[in-house]
């Protein structure tokens, strides 16, 4: 099989690329990358070693997806968009007729029900949804819950499978602190995330480093929030994107991981729960550096880690769960994650795309 993979949108989803071309590898595809070079720097440093295609783009998306994607549909048996987030315009135009397409979902409310309109572009967007979602041959979801909701919501005729976001798993030692340090990963986002808790437990905690391992957004309410923790002597912030070694070796200096999710959110068209139609980034890192995470009780991370989810309510409970880590073997935590995350590997889920899904889906 011959598969093409779109990524011309997200330089985040790197991680994505990766799993999809080691897939490919380990089940003896060939593969070809369509995407932008600025994507492409961030993810061909994985890469090294994978064999692949790999395709630039180099005019505007509509000539790009028409002229190069299109006129490889009988070189390539099967496409997947692993985003579909901006510039919907030149995807309703795309021509689809002849191609076996595939969309990766990360956002289930507004695929499988309908987004929230709030603006004349989440209009087109929503036009863009249906038009592909009517044209796909399959579709791909980040974890369970979303693939229940699709057939909860939805008469289920095409062929869905789960692909985690994120299937690599560090090799690389632990950096020993000179301090126990605690990572909030992503970028700051008060529609997405909180804020508070992690700052109080900074301030009860002096002695201890408390790194906040994202850029900051342009929006005033997260500005608010960055200037609050400049303020606080024992966080690390970064002002921009973090690069990827950067963002590896301040992990791999962890002792703890903090995410407060905002579990019912709006964004942009998004309505959506996290957890349940929308996936998160914290398992996947939980899982590929084997770090416990403190998590607020109201949202459920994804189960495959579940040694390495630690749950608060009030944040009395947060500082006691966080005194209980810190004084714990903290080896005993990495050893439990990493027999969880065994479970699901780049490995069995290239076994079940081969000889599963896509065997009963390509004849």
């Amino acid at each position: 099989m011959h598969l093409g993979i779109i990524e011309i949108y997200e330089k985040n989803h790197h991680s994505m690329i990766f799993n999809w071309i080691k897939i490919a590898n380990i089940n003896s595809w060939n593969v070809t990358l369509f995407t932008t070079m600025d994507i492409y720097s961030n993810v061909k440093e994985y890469l090294n070693g994978l064999c692949h295609d790999v395709v630039i783009q180099k005019t505007i998306d509509i000539i790009f997806l028409d002229r190069v994607v299109f006129r490889k549909k009988n070189k390539i048996d099967s496409y997947l968009f692993l985003s579909l987030s901006k510039r919907p315009i030149p995807l309703l135009f795309f021509r689809i007729k002849g191609l076996f397409l595939g969309i990766t979902v990360h956002n289930a409310n507004a695929w499988f029900v309908k987004n929230t309109i709030r603006t004349p572009a989440h209009i087109i967007k929503r036009m863009v949804r249906e038009r592909l979602f009517r044209k796909a041959g399959f579709i791909i979801v980040n974890n369970r819950s979303m693939m229940e909701y699709y057939f909860k919501k939805t008469s289920g005729e095409k062929p869905i499978c789960v692909v985690p976001f994120s299937l690599r798993r560090c090799s690389q030692k632990r950096i020993v602190s000179d301090r126990f340090t605690v990572v909030y990963p992503g970028t700051i986002n008060t529609t997405r995330k909180r804020y508070d808790n992690f700052i109080n437990l900074a301030l009860h905690n002096p002695e201890d480093r408390f790194i906040l391992l994202g850029e900051i957004s342009v929006r005033a309410e997260d500005r608010v929030v960055y200037e609050k923790m400049m303020n606080v002597e024992n966080i690390v912030l970064f002002g921009e994107y973090v690069p990827n070694r950067e963002f590896e070796s301040r992990m791999l200096s962890a002792d703890v991981l903090f995410s407060e999710i905002v579990v019912d959110f709006k964004l942009s068209d998004f309505t959506e729960t996290y957890g349940i139609t929308k996936d998160t980034g914290i398992s996947y890192l939980i899982a590929e550096y084997s770090i416990p995470c403190l998590l607020n009780s109201d949202f459920k991370n994804d189960s495959i880690v579940k040694s390495g989810n630690i749950y608060f309510n009030t944040f009395i409970d947060l500082q006691e769960k966080y005194l209980m880590i810190k004084n714990s073997d903290l080896s005993h935590y990495k050893d439990n994650i990493k027999k969880e995350a065994e479970k699901i590997t780049v490995e069995t889920i290239a076994k079940e795309l081969k000889e599963t899904f896509f065997a009963e889906i390509i004849k």
